[in-house]
């Protein structure tokens, strides 16, 4: 039987690493009593500034509407995790801070990622975690938008 092609996949098995990661890290914010967070919340924790970003930056950044950023930022803003302040620069614009329980679960969150690192490294061993790290901080160039062959016959 032929391997499935989200196996082979690099692309997939980042997606598989990236989601172990926020799951994990969801799951013990949970345990922690931080019902709130959520994949989407995550997300914007994870490209939100330290001095604030525009809703429209992070929707950008993250690669989602302007519309799902303010859904997950509406619900953030519920919850107390941020608020919508002015623009320094452009009074007529909002920037997403953090409040105090934002900055709080953000603390949290840091120190679950360490645990969670400690226990990748005594899955996968010393020396991958370090090659991991490794190809990660590599500067990977812009994103390739021309199409490559790859070998795929058509018509």
């Amino acid at each position: 039987m032929a391997t499935p092609v989200r196996e082979r996949s690099l692309g997939t098995k980042l997606i598989r690493a990236y989601e172990w990661f926020d799951d994990a890290l969801i799951q013990r914010m949970h345990a922690e009593g931080c019902t709130e967070m959520t994949r989407s919340s995550s997300m914007i924790f994870s490209y939100l500034d330290s001095d604030g970003s525009r809703p429209a930056e992070l929707a950008r950044r993250i690669g989602i509407s302007r519309q799902a950023v303010h859904k997950t930022l509406n619900d953030m803003v519920a919850a107390g995790l941020v608020e919508l302040a002015p623009d320094p620069t452009d009074q007529r614009a909002k920037v997403v801070v953090l409040t105090e329980i934002g900055q709080e679960r953000v603390s949290l969150a840091r120190r679950i990622l360490i645990e969670l690192e400690h226990e990748l490294e005594s899955r996968i061993g010393r020396e991958r975690l370090k090659g991991l790290r490794e190809a990660l901080a590599v500067d990977w160039g812009c994103v390739p938008v021309k199409s490559m062959d790859v070998g795929v016959r058509r018509g």
